[in-house]
């Protein structure tokens, strides 16, 4: 049985019992035997031949009430949910993004917390929830608001931080879109996984705070038969005479958010399971005390044979979850999405420790500094992330470590310290699986070799007429010039003192610097992320200077199609005149790839949809920050020819940010290094 097909049918059995409440309580009234306030038995009275479940404290037909007593508690609570869920959801949205608004959302919610919410709830209902039902209604929804939102904003204040550091998010934010259009197309769609669970519990909790309010006697716009009064009023002496006149609507308030919360949560993505990992182009087998390297061209399958890995066929559930705590350690090709934005590097690492008195040893060898620890994970670099998210593999001890481009973005030194520690992890008689794009260094320290796949990449695009000849501008026109520029980090070292270069139109300049120098904060500064301590530079018109991001799997947006991402980087009114095609066809890409999600794409197919995204902003400068740094040599080099061929035919300035010296210096006429807080030009 596909997984498809068990999903729907997953689906069909946890929607079918919610179903099936919902019937009772809208249509309940409906089948009832008779009138909810009619008195038919005695006080309490047991069951009999005309009243199933009994009578109340007021004779009434238990069996008639329970039916007629559910709309306006889930109806109710529905609301509250669905409220409380959506503007938790906008607030922690909000939240991730940097500014005024996200601090002062971040204070209200903390001064929230803080409320004693049992006291709020009975000042705000006794206060201003008397008279009318509308008052009462408007009443409860304050209290819902008032106790919810502050902690389901949290949580989604969490997730969307760690989509807020996608670099199609930055882009977004480097374009000036507003942080409310950035979080509603760009991070919001992304937290379906986190909407559905929090508006599942939400549910639960409004039926609690719906049925205590009511318990309570305090003023709820709820019918004199709701299932919270029943409980109420049949506790005391009822208890012993007739026990059902109070289990009977206790069990149906849990019936009904245990059955509506299942609904709910049927429609939560499903994680990737082992059938969802398509087979690769060849097998990948762990051996005890060996280091197998997983080499083959981007696209070609080699992070699809490591998913297989840490999810093999037969395994599922619990077993899987037991499997990946126990036995196998796994750190991806973007670490980024890995690390939680919020939380320091001490944290992240001592939370999968198995010996936390490891830690300072560990990062010692890998090129970080006890400073680092203090950081948090949102503050490090590209390279700095990836050293971490390795580390907290390495730390966890298990018998199999696999780790996806461990040495993507990493200058030499810091490469030489990563592949030193594998040997000796494997040395210990641990199986060690590496898969990477530095085929020499691989090649190198591996005890066994596989292939994957064969190259998937597209060539080089052949030259292309010039498509906007008034655009191209004379070469080496110097089109942005920083002058005296000085750039920090969070923590406020200096990173750049007195920078000055220029770029040039229809030329290449690279940018070269060991991990954690500072090239990625200038890059973010440039196009406007970040703002420099002091200096000058040349003032371009909006959007004028693109960034490409340096993480393919983070560069587009997960829930957009290639057609999608690049209609959205024009303005609304010239959308209608965007050529998709066109734009493909300029970084080398065929039309029917628009229709396709980044998922679909290889790496080298997401960096060139980046490159289009960019084009059609129309630049005058192109930020290029470690496009190749997860790509093979092949497609690498393909990549820098396409960069230099656009920045030719359209006058475009570029600067190229690499760790990989002879790739730039091949490509780039001109080369910067930033070394100690100094730029310098060979």
């Amino acid at each position: 049985m596909s997984r498809l097909t068990r999903g729907r049918l997953g689906r069909a059995g946890a929607v079918t019992p919610a179903v099936l409440v919902a019937l009772a309580t809208l249509c309940g009234p409906l089948f009832a035997p008779r009138n909810a306030e009619e008195a038919v038995t005695g006080p309490f009275d047991p069951p009999g031949p005309g009243a199933p479940l009994g009578g109340d404290e007021l004779g009434r037909d238990v069996l008639s009430r329970l039916l007629d007593g559910g709309f306006g508690l889930t109806a109710t609570s529905m609301a509250i949910a669905v409220l409380v869920t959506l503007l938790a959801a906008v607030l922690g949205t909000l939240s991730a993004l940097e500014g005024p608004l996200a601090r002062a959302i971040h204070v209200c919610t903390d001064l929230l917390v803080l409320l004693p919410a049992l006291l709020v709830a009975m000042l705000v209902l006794l206060r201003l929830g008397g008279g009318s039902g509308a008052a009462a209604a408007s009443a409860l929804l304050l209290v819902a608001v008032l106790a919810g939102t502050p902690y389901s904003a949290r949580v989604f204040g969490g997730a969307a931080a760690v989509v807020a550091k996608s670099g199609f998010v930055e882009v977004a934010l480097a374009n000036g879109f507003g942080h409310w259009r950035v979080a509603a197309e760009e991070i919001l769609p992304n937290l379906r996984a986190t909407f559905v669970t929090q508006l599942a519990l939400r549910f639960v909790e409004a039926t609690a705070l719906v049925s205590t309010v009511a318990f309570l006697r305090l003023p709820a716009p709820l019918g004199p038969s709701n299932w919270a009064v029943m409980v109420r009023d049949s506790v005391g002496p009822g208890l012993w005479l007739n026990p059902l006149a109070a289990a009977a609507p206790a069990f149906a308030i849990v019936a009904l958010s245990l059955a509506v919360r299942h609904a709910i949560m049927a429609y939560a993505p499903a994680p990737d399971g082992p059938e969802s990992i398509p087979e690769p182009h060849g097998v990948v087998e762990p051996v005890e005390g060996k280091l197998t390297a997983v080499l083959g061209a981007s696209g070609s399958g080699k992070t699809t044979a490591m998913l297989r890995l840490v999810s093999p066929p037969g395994l599922d559930g619990e077993a899987l979850r037991r499997f990946r705590r126990t036995q196998i350690s796994f750190a991806g090709q973007d670490p980024g999405s890995e690390l939680t934005p919020t939380m320091r590097v001490s944290a992240l690492l001592s939370e999968t420790a198995a010996r936390p008195e490891r830690i300072p040893e560990l990062i010692a060898r890998l090129g970080l500094t006890q400073s680092h620890l203090r950081k948090k994970a949102r503050e490090l670099s590209g390279g700095e992330q990836r050293r971490v998210a390795l580390a907290r593999a390495v730390l966890r001890e298990n018998p199999v470590l696999v780790v996806d481009e461990p040495f993507a973005g990493l200058d030499s030194a810091r490469r030489d310290a990563v592949a030193a520690l594998l040997r000796e992890i494997a040395d210990e008689g641990k199986a060690v699986v590496a898969s990477g794009h530095d085929e020499t260094t691989l090649r190198a320290l591996a005890d066994e070799v596989t292939i994957i796949g064969e190259n998937v990449e597209f060539a080089p695009p052949p030259r292309r007429k010039e498509l906007s000849g008034a655009r191209a501008r004379a070469p080496h026109k110097v089109v942005f010039e920083a002058r005296d520029v000085r750039i920090c980090s969070q923590d406020g070292a200096t990173l750049l003192a007195d920078g000055a270069f220029t770029l040039c139109a229809g030329t290449l300049t690279g940018l070269v610097g060991d991990s954690g120098t500072g090239k990625t904060t200038l890059a973010r500064a440039m196009v406007g992320l970040d703002a420099p301590q002091s200096g000058d530079w040349t003032a371009l018109a909006p959007r004028s200077i693109q960034l490409v991001p340096q993480n393919p799997a983070g560069t587009l947006n997960p829930r957009r199609t290639v057609r999608q991402t690049l209609l959205g980087a024009a303005p609304r009114q010239e959308r209608h005149s965007v050529e998709v095609a066109g734009l493909l066809g300029q970084v080398g890409l065929p039309a029917e790839l628009a229709d396709r999600m980044p998922g679909q794409l290889s790496g080298g197919q997401r960096q060139r949809v980046a490159v289009a995204r960019a084009l059609a902003y129309r630049p005058t400068v192109l930020v290029c920050d470690e496009v190749t740094s997860a790509l093979d040599a092949r497609t690498a080099e393909s990549i820098m020819l396409l960069i230099g061929e656009i920045a030719h035919e359209e006058g475009l300035a570029a600067l190229v940010i690499s760790h990989d010296l002879m790739l730039v210096q091949r490509h780039c006429p001109r080369v910067l290094t930033l070394q100690n807080g100094r730029l310098s030009a060979e």
